[in-house]
């Protein structure tokens, strides 16, 4: 729990998880409400007394350090304000027509989508680890002499394919292009690439009910089964989340990481679910977004019902070292704190990019900075391993 309480988390914690309140507006039964959620997964009520002890040693540490007090009486404010528990609290979505899902999951999903995957050299693993109704993998062999040249050596330690997890959205097809330039600077490498339904406006999809250790074993068989040992990883929003259940269930198979507008980092922190599920929309695109992604009933229930910070986040120290890892960020992101995260990147001495003036996933839309992403990608798979992973 340590983590917790590092710069200026000490803060802005319980106030973030407390819908944006300020201290003057929560007393100690909101504190204990929310760490009841955050560490246990359920109601205060239903802990133990040894659970409530403590929980009630985190909170003295946080007053002590902070010079804050929760003792005071409950206000008619006090009385508004609750904290956010994701799995606990009400689950919102609203409805669409199921011309919606046509257009999303049978017309780009099942046709548009895998006709360009197809034109693109890629081909669907079929077999009961790589596919199922959870997630689906498809495959590019490569070039076959893509390691023609090299020493034995620089074979083994650098990445040999590259590993794809796309957004929230309509899978991996704004990704396109993004694929087939890392195929081209990176001479043919393998690709694999997940497309995950659940996240991806599909209809009658639903969470991956294996977990993050269940997924993440999946995926390392899924990739052993085509001979990907050290693949470099590129994970974008949700899919940087996937990208820490590898990292931490398979290091092995991970060289290098590229984690690009990165919800998984500083996860302790309220931003990313205040964003994603109680942040009023302020422009056109955020309603847009609101109701076309954040509402749709898979996601929503992803979010709301499957949806556990300390399941997600991922800490500096199980990223590869020797600057094989990189955090790219965008400046005006709505949903990831960037600045915050940039502090933590820094601190943690790894390597990140600064995209200003771009919101979350506006690189997609700019050729240029696409290039540069993807020089990342084809950079980072080239450093030698070396050393291995980073110890404390």
């Amino acid at each position: 729990m340590s983590e917790l309480w590092d710069d200026d988390c000490c803060h802005t914690l319980l106030r973030g998880w407390n819908r944006g309140a300020s201290w003057e507006d929560c007393d100690k039964s909101h504190a204990e409400s929310w760490l009841s959620w955050a560490l246990f997964g359920a109601e205060w009520e239903e802990l133990s007394s040894y659970q409530r002890k403590e929980i009630g040693g985190y909170l003295d540490t946080l007053c002590e350090e902070t010079g804050l007090s929760l003792e005071k009486v409950r206000s008619a404010k006090t009385k508004k304000v609750a904290p956010m528990r994701l799995s606990l609290d009400n689950m919102v979505w609203l409805h669409r027509p199921l011309a919606a899902y046509f257009v999303t999951d049978f017309l780009l999903g099942q046709c548009i989508a895998p006709l360009a995957m197809w034109h693109l050299g890629y081909r669907r693993l079929k077999n009961k680890v790589a596919d199922s109704s959870d997630v689906r993998h498809w495959y590019h062999p490569g070039n076959p002499d893509v390691h023609a040249g090299k020493s034995e050596e620089e074979i083994n330690e650098t990445a040999d394919g590259v590993f794809m997890l796309h957004g929230v959205g309509v899978g991996y097809l704004p990704y396109l292009d993004l694929l087939k330039k890392v195929n081209t600077a990176t001479n043919g490498l393998p690709t694999l690439v997940i497309e995950i339904p659940y996240i991806a406006l599909r209809a009658w999809a639903r969470p991956d009910a294996r977990g993050p250790d269940g997924s993440a074993e999946a995926i390392a068989r899924s990739m052993r089964s085509v001979g990907m040992e050290r693949a470099t990883i590129v994970g974008h929003s949700f899919g940087t989340i996937i990208a820490s259940w590898i990292l931490r269930h398979s290091p092995e198979h991970v060289h290098s990481a590229v984690l690009i507008d990165p919800v998984c980092l500083q996860l302790a922190r309220a931003d990313v679910a205040f964003a994603a599920i109680h942040r009023k929309p302020v422009s056109a695109a955020d309603v847009l977004l609101e109701y076309f992604v954040f509402r749709e009933l898979s996601l929503a229930a992803t979010l709301a019902r499957n949806f556990f910070w300390f399941r997600n986040i991922l800490w500096a120290e199980d990223l590869p070292d020797n600057r094989r890892s990189v955090g790219i960020l965008s400046s005006n992101d709505a949903i990831v704190p960037s600045a915050s995260v940039r502090n933590y990147l820094i601190d943690k001495s790894i390597d990140h990019v600064w995209l200003e003036g771009l919101g979350h996933a506006g690189f997609l839309k700019r050729p240029a900075v696409l290039d540069g992403i993807v020089e990342q990608i084809r950079m980072r798979g080239q450093v030698r391993s070396g050393g291995g992973k980073k110890s404390d």
